[in-house]
Order: C-alpha cells, then structure tokens, then sequence
C-alpha cells in the first residue's frame, strides 16, 4: 500500500516541478541578464524533471521524503507566482527582477540536487 503513496506523491511531485519549471522559464525571459544560478536553478528543474518521470515502482524512496520535497518546492513556485502575478502599476519594476537573492537561490539548487541525486539513487537500487 506504501508503493501507491509513494507513486501518487510522486507523481504530484512531478506535476508540481513541470508548473515550477514552466514559471520559471517564463519568469527569467522577462528578467534581463540571468544569473549563473539562476541557469543553474532552471537545469536542476528540468533534469528532475527527467528523473521524476522515470519512475514507475517507487519502494526505495518514502513518502515522507518526496512530500518533504514537495513542500519546498511548493514555497518556491508560491514566491514566484506571488511576484510574477502581482498587477499593481507600481509593482512594474518590481516584478522585473528575480524574487531571489543569490545565496537563496543557490540554496533552491542545492535542495533540488539533493533530490535528484536521492531519486536518481533510488532507481539506480531498483534496477530501473
């Protein structure tokens, strides 16, 4: 029965870094100049993207785990909504730069890393 909620959080995490991704190319079209990090956040989005719709039996990772995940990446996806949807005329500047620092976003990258590679390990030990 674990197996069935670990593919539904799966694939609802799956759901959710599909949107991220989809926001975020979007969102750093229309900011100038991006960042290392910020190229490095995008490349992290789509390669657990790649990891995430590989899984088909999913016993070597916990629900508990992937929900973890799901909820950090939820607060990001949140911010970056907040700031690219805001209509407010004065906000027009605002909403013209990225909505994180640096060492934040390298953080995001870290945790999106750390992810992958526990996905990426966990098929690699189910022979997938």
């Amino acid at each position: 029965m674990e197996a069935v909620g670990v593919a539904a959080s799966i694939a609802g995490l799956l759901s959710l870094v599909i949107q991220l991704t989809q926001i975020s190319v979007n969102f750093a079209s229309k900011v100038s100049g991006a960042s290392k990090t910020q190229t490095e956040y995008i490349g992290e989005l789509k390669a657990l993207q790649s990891v995430l719709a590989k899984f088909k039996d999913a016993d070597a990772v916990s629900t508990a785990t992937v929900d973890s995940y799901k909820l950090q990446i939820e607060r990001v996806r949140t911010r970056l909504e907040k700031k690219f949807t805001r209509n407010s005329p004065l906000s027009g500047l605002k909403n013209l730069t990225w909505p994180f620092e640096e060492a934040e976003m390298a953080r995001v990258v870290e945790m999106l890393h750390r992810l992958q590679s526990i996905l990426h390990s966990s098929l690699s030990v189910d022979g997938l």
